[in-house]
């Protein structure tokens, strides 16, 4: 499973440069395909989430804590609240 983390960030960093302007599509494409590569576990959310706070320049902390700065954008909401679903699934 580690190695196909591994796999994924090395595909996702060459992809970076590509996303400048993360819309919520880009969004949610690139969640579908997190979901696509590895199975909904709290590991793999937490790799997201992680993913999402680094490509938008936030701070590393929860969905929810993410949804009260002032600076979040409705983009931004739409990912952070359809991670909390997913993750509530668990």
């Amino acid at each position: 499973m580690n190695e196909q983390i591994k796999i994924l960030h090395m595909r996702m960093a060459a992809y970076e440069d590509q996303l400048k302007g993360l819309n919520a599509r880009t969004l949610g494409l690139q969640a579908q395909l997190f979901r696509m590569l590895n199975p909904e576990s709290e590991e793999n959310l937490c790799d997201q989430l992680d993913w999402f706070c680094m490509h938008n320049k936030l701070p590393r902390m929860s969905a929810d804590e993410l949804l009260l700065l002032p600076t979040i954008t409705g983009k931004q909401a739409t990912w952070l609240n359809r991670f909390i679903q997913r993750w509530d699934a668990l």
